[in-house]
C-alpha cells in the first residue's frame, strides 16, 4: 500500500491557505454586514458613491450600455432591488422599466430624486432665459448643474436616515463634491460663453439640460430625449440646418449607439466627438462623478472648439 508522503514545506503552505481562507471569510462577513445601497443608473451610482464614500457599499442595477428607456428587469433584478437597504432612481420618466415594481417597494427604500421633474427647468444666470422646449420634462438630471446640487442634497438626507452615525461624514464629503463641481460649472460657463450659437448635431436631446444651464442654444439632436427616433419633419428640419449652418461637429453618446447615427454620418461627413452622458469609462469611486461632468463639459467644449476652428480656416479661405 502506497504512502502519501507530505512535501517539504506543505505544512506551512496549509498555514498560509488556511490563513487567507479565514481572511476572505471575514471579508465576506464585513461586506454581508454592511448596507447595500442601489442605483438604476451608472450617474446616480457616481452621485451616491460621492456622499457615501467609503461608509456603504453603493450597486448600480443597470450596465452604462443598457438604456433605462427601454430595459426589462429580469428575476435576479428584482431580488437586488429587494435585498437593497435604499434603492435611487430618478423616476418613472426615465427608469420606465421600473415604474411599476416601484410602487412595491416600501416608501423608505424607494428614494426618488425626480420628484420635481415635471416643473424642472428654472436655471440661472447662465442660461440667459432661453426657451427650450421640453427642458422641464427631460429626466437626464445629472447632466443638470442645478438638479445635481438638489439631487445630492436630497441623497445626503437619504443616507443620513440609513446610517445616522455616519451623517456628519455625508454631510462633509456632499459640501466637497458641491465645491467641486462648483468650481467647474464657473469654468465652463466662462468657457462657453464665446460658442453661444455655435451649430452643431448631437446623437440625441439628453444633452439639453447641460446645453439649456450654459445657453448653448445652436444644437439640434437627431433624437428626443427619450431615446425616439426623428421622424420626417424632424428630419426636414435637420437637412436645413444642415444646409444653412454647416456644421462640423457630431456630438456622440457612446451609451446610446443607433442605426440612426450611421445613416446620419454616411449622409455627412462631419467629425465625430464622443460625449459619454452615462460614465461608461468612469470607475464609481468617490471622486468618479466629479470626473464625469468634467469629462462631459471637456467634450462639448471639444464639439464646439472643432467647429470654431474650421469657420476660421473657412473665413481666411474665403478672404484670399
Amino acid at each position: 500500500m502506497m504512502r502519501l508522503l507530505a512535501a517539504p514545506g506543505s505544512k506551512t503552505l496549509l498555514c498560509l491557505l488556511a490563513l487567507c481562507l479565514a481572511f476572505a471569510v471575514n471579508a465576506e462577513t464585513e461586506s454581508a454586514g454592511r448596507k447595500q445601497v442601489l442605483t438604476t443608473i451608472k450617474p446616480l451610482q457616481l452621485l451616491v458613491k460621492a456622499i457615501a464614500g467609503d461608509r456603504l457599499d453603493v450597486e448600480v442595477l443597470l450596465q452604462p450600455q443598457q438604456s433605462p428607456h427601454h430595459y426589462q428587469l429580469r428575476p435576479s433584478d428584482r431580488a437586488r432591488l429587494a435585498n437593497a437597504a435604499q434603492v435611487y432612481w430618478i423616476g418613472a420618466g426615465m427608469e420606465t422599466f421600473l415604474a411599476r415594481t416601484a410602487l412595491a417597494l416600501p416608501a423608505g427604500q424607494l428614494q426618488t430624486l425626480g420628484k420635481s421633474l415635471a416643473v424642472a427647468g428654472d436655471h440661472d444666470e447662465h442660461d440667459h432665459h432661453h426657451d427650450h422646449a421640453g427642458i422641464g420634462s427631460d429626466p437626464h438630471l445629472w447632466l443638470d448643474y442645478q438638479q445635481i446640487v438638489q439631487m445630492s442634497e436630497a441623497i445626503e438626507q437619504g443616507l443620513a436616515v440609513l446610517s445616522p452615525a455616519d451623517a456628519a461624514q455625508f454631510a462633509a464629503n456632499r459640501q466637497q463634491l458641491v465645491r467641486q463641481l462648483e468650481q467647474l460649472d464657473r469654468q465652463a460657463a466662462s468657457e462657453f460663453l464665446a460658442y453661444q450659437k455655435r451649430g452643431f448635431i448631437m446623437s440625441h436631446a439628453a444633452y439639453g439640460r447641460l446645453l439649456a444651464h450654459y445657453g448653448l442654444v445652436g444644437g439640434v439632436a437627431l433624437t428626443d430625449e427619450h431615446g425616439q427616433v426623428a421622424g420626417a419633419k424632424r428630419w426636414q428640419s435637420l437637412e436645413k440646418f444642415m444646409t444653412e449652418q454647416s456644421p462640423t461637429c457630431f456630438m456622440r453618446d457612446p451609451s446610446e449607439h443607433q442605426s440612426i447615427e450611421e445613416t446620419f454620418l454616411q449622409r455627412y461627413p462631419v467629425q465625430v466627438i464622443d460625449v459619454d452622458t452615462m460614465g461608461v469609462d468612469i470607475s464609481a469611486t468617490a471622486d468618479g462623478f466629479v470626473a464625469f461632468y468634467r469629462n462631459v463639459t471637456g467634450g462639448v467644449a471639444k464639439c464646439l472648439k472643432l467647429a470654431e476652428g474650421v469657420e476660421s480656416l473657412k473665413r481666411n479661405g474665403d478672404g484670399e
